[in-house]
C-alpha cells in the first residue's frame, strides 16, 4: 500500500470512526442497539408462536372436537360445545355443571328418537314385540301392562341421557338393574347416528334458545333429577289406541320440577315448558304455545257445566263422589294416560283432570312442571297439597290428583273430595 492510499484510509477512519473494526471491538455504542433489537424479534417471535397455539387450539375444540357433524364416536355430544368444568362431569373433581337448555334438549330430543321406534313397533304390528306381560295389577284390578316397546323406548331415553351425563340421575318407569357407574368416557351409548343425532340436537336447542333470547344458565348435575315415562298408556297402546300414548320427560333441580316435556309420537306433536330459575320466566314450545291459545278461548266460552276427564278404569268412582257436589252439571270423560289427560286439559277440552287412587310421579312430574309454567293452572293431591319430586326412592303419590287451569275450579274441586278416603 503506497502513502497515498495509506492518508485516503486515515482520511477515511476519522471521519467514520465506526466503521474500523478495531474501533467498533472497542466501541461498545453499537452493541446495545443490536441486542435491544434481538431482543424485540425473540419477543415477536414468542407472541407469534403464543399466537399460533391459541389459534390452533381453538379451530381444534371448535372444528374437530365440538363439531356436530364431525364429532368422533368416542367423544359424547355435549362435549360440542364446551361449558363451565364439564369434564369434572365424568370425575369426582367438584361440582359438576351442566348447561340447562342442553339437558332440556337432551330430553327432548330422546323422546323423540324413542317415540319414533315406539310408532314403527307398533306398525309391525307384532305380538311378540308389542306384549310382553303384566307387572301385576292396579289398584283397579287391572293388568299393569309392560310391552317390548315400553322396555326399547326406555333403554333409548336412558342411554341418550347417560351418554352425555354419566353422573345425572334418572328415575325411569321401566327401571332396570344395569349401572352406568363402570362406563368409560369412550364408551359409545348412543342408540342413534350421532351425526343424525348432533342435527337432531341442533334444531331443538335452536328453538330453545330463540324462546329463551339466550344460552341459558348452569345447573349443578348432583342436584338434578330426571323423571322419565318412556310409555305412558301402555294397556291402551297394546291395544291399539294410540291417540293416548305420550312418552314424558321432566327435569327436576334442588327438588323444584323446572322443565317438562310431553311427546306424542303419533302426532308427532311435543309440548315442552321450563321456568327460568333466575328471571323465573316462563317458556314453552310452539306446540305447547298453540293449545295455551286455543284453551284460553274455550275458557272464555265456560258454563255451569263442569267436564272431568279420569282414567278409563275409574270413571264411576269419580262420578260418584262429584255428583254430590255438581249433580248433573259434572259430565265425565274417560281417558287413558296422564300425558294425553293433561294436553286435553291445557287444550281447553275439559275443565279438570282427577285421579283417585295411586299414582307414580313418573306419570305426572312432567304435567306438573308444565301446568307450572301456565299462569293460574294448578295441580295437587286430592287435599290441595302440592307434590314432592325430589326424593327418587319416593316414587308414589298415594292421595290422587286434581289438575286444573283455574284457582276457582281447584278450589271447588278440593272441597268436593275433602271427606273421601283416597289411596285405597
Amino acid at each position: 500500500m503506497d502513502s497515498a492510499e495509506q492518508v485516503n484510509l486515515l482520511a477515511n477512519e476519522e471521519q467514520n470512526p465506526g466503521l474500523n473494526p478495531t474501533t467498533m471491538r472497542n466501541n461498545g455504542s453499537h452493541f446495545p442497539l443490536s441486542k435491544s433489537i434481538i431482543r424485540k424479534n425473540i419477543l415477536l417471535l414468542v407472541l407469534l408462536i403464543f399466537i399460533i397455539t391459541c389459534l390452533t387450539f381453538y379451530f381444534y375444540l371448535n372444528l374437530v372436537a365440538f363439531d356436530e357433524t364431525q364429532s368422533s364416536r368416542y367423544k359424547p355430544l355435549s362435549r360440542r360445545r364446551p361449558i363451565l368444568d364439564h369434564e369434572s362431569i365424568f370425575s369426582d373433581s367438584g361440582p359438576s355443571m351442566i348447561q340447562f337448555n342442553d339437558l332440556l334438549a337432551h330430553c327432548i330430543v330422546a323422546l323423540q328418537i324413542a317415540g319414533k321406534e315406539v310408532v314403527r313397533m307398533s306398525l309391525l304390528n307384532n305380538e311378540h314385540l308389542n306384549h310382553v306381560g303384566s307387572k301385576g295389577k292396579t289398584k283397579e284390578g287391572v293388568d299393569d301392562v309392560v310391552t317390548g316397546a315400553d322396555m326399547k323406548s326406555h333403554e333409548m331415553i336412558v342411554n341418550t341421557l347417560k351418554d352425555s351425563y354419566r353422573r345425572l340421575k334418572v328415575v325411569s318407569e321401566e327401571d332396570t338393574t344395569k349401572s352406568f357407574d363402570g362406563l368409560l368416557l369412550e364408551d359409545d351409548i348412543l342408540p342413534i347416528d350421532r351425526t343424525a343425532f348432533a342435527n337432531h340436537l341442533r334444531n331443538n336447542l335452536h328453538e330453545i334458545e330463540r324462546e329463551q333470547k339466550g344460552h341459558g344458565g348452569l345447573i349443578v348435575q348432583d342436584e338434578t333429577l330426571v323423571w322419565i315415562d318412556p310409555l305412558d298408556a301402555t294397556k291402551e297402546y297394546s291395544e291399539n289406541l294410540t291417540d293416548y300414548v305420550t312418552l314424558m320427560a321432566c327435569i327436576v333441580h334442588k327438588a323444584a320440577p323446572i322443565a317438562g316435556v310431553i311427546h306424542k309420537p303419533f302426532a308427532n306433536l311435543t309440548y315442552w315448558s321450563f321456568i327460568d330459575e333466575s328471571s323465573k320466566r316462563t317458556h314453552h314450545s310452539t306446540d305447547l304455545r298453540k293449545i295455551i291459545s286455543a284453551g284460553r278461548k274455550q275458557f272464555s266460552k265456560h258454563d255451569d257445566n263442569i267436564d272431568i276427564i279420569v282414567s278409563r278404569s275409574h270413571a264411576g268412582d269419580v262420578k260418584n263422589v262429584l255428583e254430590k257436589e255438581y249433580g248433573d252439571k259434572v259430565s265425565i270423560t274417560a281417558a287413558g294416560g296422564s300425558g294425553y289427560k293433561t294436553v286435553e286439559l291445557i287444550s281447553g277440552n275439559v275443565d279438570a283432570y282427577v285421579h283417585m287412587t295411586h299414582i307414580k310421579k313418573w306419570d305426572i312430574c312432567a304435567p306438573q312442571a308444565i301446568l307450572n309454567s301456565i299462569r293460574g293452572a294448578n295441580l295437587t293431591d286430592l287435599r290441595g297439597k302440592p307434590i314432592a319430586f325430589h326424593n327418587p326412592k319416593d316414587k308414589v303419590v298415594t292421595s290422587g290428583l286434581i289438575a286444573t287451569m283455574d284457582a276457582v275450579n281447584h278450589e271447588s274441586l278440593v272441597k268436593s273430595f275433602k271427606d273421601t278416603i283416597v289411596g285405597n
